[in-house]
């Protein structure tokens, strides 16, 4: 997997991150990373981690990597450690392991889009006019991208420290522009439906990141893990977002081998109809050794109170959420 270099510890090393990895991948490379914090500090940032400014910079840094191919915390002078950033209950450590489980929770949805990328070809990162071509803002925008089909992300790239605030915290915050492309959107955080074709100023906290989901998406989330061996796919929320048909493709098997190369996988179609509020849930296809003969999927559709547990065995089923 290619990553930018040994890149220096800056705002606008933070910030050219974005354009390049994403034309990178439009040369037809799916897979980009880099080394998140930077890979030399020490010159902007002699204290390290040490450095509430440092701290500030690897949080975003961190955020961005997230919605990368690998997730990938690397660098010389500066531990990165999650610890080294202080203990729980510390601004800089709860954001930074709220950030990494969310990689973990976001593993089906990752893990299930890097095989539509092998079986159909496809990127991990994709800039706005792949899949907007016709809208003129998308065509340039260099500062936010789809991670897979569904997720629109708009790294946050400047200081709050510049804006003139002085501590570290939870509360303050930056405003950010971001453009949402025709359709509605659903803010990740926060369940709120945007209207799209249209720029949004928004304001976010440290802990807070610009993600927008698609309308139509189906969204598998896993519970948080230690580390991804032991992680299964056997408990999933299922997060319907509302407005339009959609469907996701389940991909699972033995994870930690190349028996998939032998067909040694299943997959699981979800479809959602919107105007019936229905979700059908195809039979499984394929096996694996190691298999979970039943999921629970844990459906809840955005915006509504509409939730529903179910236990799934393998055969089709039909879902109405009212």
């Amino acid at each position: 997997m290619v990553w930018s270099g040994d890149v220096a510890s800056s705002w606008k090393t933070l910030k050219d991150q974005i354009p390049a990895a994403l034309n990178y991948t439009l040369s037809g490379m799916p897979y980009w990373n880099a080394d998140i914090g930077g890979f030399f500090s020490s010159r902007n940032y002699p204290k390290g981690n040490k450095d509430l400014l440092y701290q500030e910079l690897y949080i975003r840094w961190l955020q961005f990597g997230l919605f990368t191919g690998m997730m990938r915390s690397h660098g010389t002078d500066t531990p990165r450690e999650i610890y080294r950033f202080g203990k729980p209950g510390d601004v800089a450590f709860d954001v930074i392991k709220e950030y990494i489980g969310l990689r973990y929770r976001l593993q089906p949805y990752i893990y299930s889009t890097a095989w539509a990328i092998t079986s159909e070809n496809g990127s991990l990162m994709r800039p706005l006019v792949m899949d907007y071509p016709q809208d003129k803002v998308a065509r340039d925008l260099g500062s936010e991208y789809l991670f897979g089909n569904s997720i629109l992300v708009a790294p946050v790239t400047d200081s709050i420290f510049a804006k003139g605030v002085l501590a570290l915290d939870s509360v303050s915050t930056i405003s950010q522009n971001i453009y949402l492309p025709r359709g509605d959107w659903y803010s990740f955080d926060t369940g709120e439906k945007i209207p799209g074709g249209q720029w949004v100023q928004q304001s976010f906290t440290l802990n807070q990141m610009p993600i927008f989901i698609k309308a139509g998406t189906i969204l598998p989330l896993a519970n948080e893990a230690q580390y991804s061996s032991i992680q299964n796919f056997q408990t999933l929320n299922i997060r319907v977002y509302p407005g339009k048909d959609g469907s996701f493709e389940l991909y699972e098997d033995e994870g930690d081998n190349y028996n998939y190369e032998q067909g040694k996988y299943s997959t699981i179609k979800f479809s959602w109809d919107d105007k019936n509020r229905t979700l059908t849930i195809d039979d499984r296809k394929g096996s694996f050794e190691g298999m979970p003969q039943n999921h629970l999927f844990n459906i809840q559709v955005m915006g509504t109170m509409n939730k529903k547990a179910i236990r799934y065995n393998g055969t089709k089923m039909i879902i109405r959420l009212y």
